[in-house]
């Protein structure tokens, strides 16, 4: 079996490599295949395995197809810039106002907060005063009851 050992990726996707098991004609080919690798005889094992047809193995062009492609997906990985961090991280000691929180919608456009709206179990709008956000860290906020949102 010949496979393409190059890699294209990220400039297209490279094809799929099929197997299926080798039926009783190609026995001999394979046993001749495992014996010259046996005595290290790699390059004449490959060049013999590369002459023939509809034989399905793990050959060298299919190791080097592999190696390539994880070469090229380290390459793009390493090459892309790094993402921004979402999150915002403060000190606990610190005051979060919630004039200072921007939300964006899915085009990246900044929303008017007095656009959020809140609605209770009996769907009428509830106030966004009482929004409290916390890293985390510190557990459950004290002041916390079911009418609490955290963010």
């Amino acid at each position: 079996m010949l496979c393409n050992p190059i890699s294209y990726y990220p400039s297209k996707i490279d094809e799929m490599v099929f197997f299926q098991d080798n039926d009783l004609k190609k026995t001999e080919i394979m046993n001749h295949y495992s014996n010259l690798t046996t005595q290290g005889k790699y390059s004449e094992a490959s060049d013999y395995i590369c002459q023939q047809e509809s034989v399905y193995g793990f050959f060298a062009d299919f190791f080097n197809l592999i190696e390539n492609r994880i070469y090229n997906i380290q390459e793009y990985l390493l090459c892309k810039p790094p993402k921004k961090q979402p999150f915002i991280y403060y000190n606990e000691e610190e005051h979060f106002s919630i004039n200072d929180l921007h939300i964006f919608n899915d085009i990246d456009e900044e929303e008017n907060l007095s656009s959020i709206v809140l609605f209770t179990d009996e769907d009428a709008p509830e106030s966004i005063e009482h929004l409290y956000t916390f890293t985390g860290e510190e557990g459950q906020p004290p002041n916390a009851d079911i009418g609490t949102i955290w963010i």
